[in-house]
């Protein structure tokens, strides 16, 4: 079970749940990973061996310059997703390890990567 520390981070998971859950509404979705990243989504798609290979597309989900809320927000959503589309999604821990606040780039950013059938 997570405590949520903060109205928030309260509020930016709910935001996020909102924007993730449209878009895996998608029949056609087979798989997906949530991520985070202090780069331009597009960027991290590119530069990613596993998402060029395994998954067609990369959605922003959130942005903010509070890359501490990121940390956390995907460690919760990552949590969430893990235990509702437990075949779907992808993730294999909570959290990429990734330190957003180690990115000279002002803005931090949740993300999910999808395979479509």
């Amino acid at each position: 079970m997570i405590i949520f520390r903060s109205q928030k981070l309260r509020n930016a998971i709910l935001e996020c749940k909102i924007r993730i859950s449209s878009f895996l509404m998608n029949p056609n979705i087979v798989r997906f990973k949530i991520g985070k990243t202090a780069d331009p989504i597009e960027k991290r798609f590119k530069e990613t061996e596993e998402y060029k290979k395994d998954y067609d597309d990369i959605i922003l989900i959130y942005e903010t310059q509070d890359k501490a809320l990121v940390d956390s927000l995907e460690k919760c959503l990552i949590h969430d997703y893990r235990m509702t589309y437990p075949t779907k999604c992808k993730n294999k821990q909570e959290g990429s390890g990734l330190d957003c606040a180690d990115s000279e780039d002002d803005t931090a950013r949740i993300y999910i990567v999808v395979k479509y059938m």
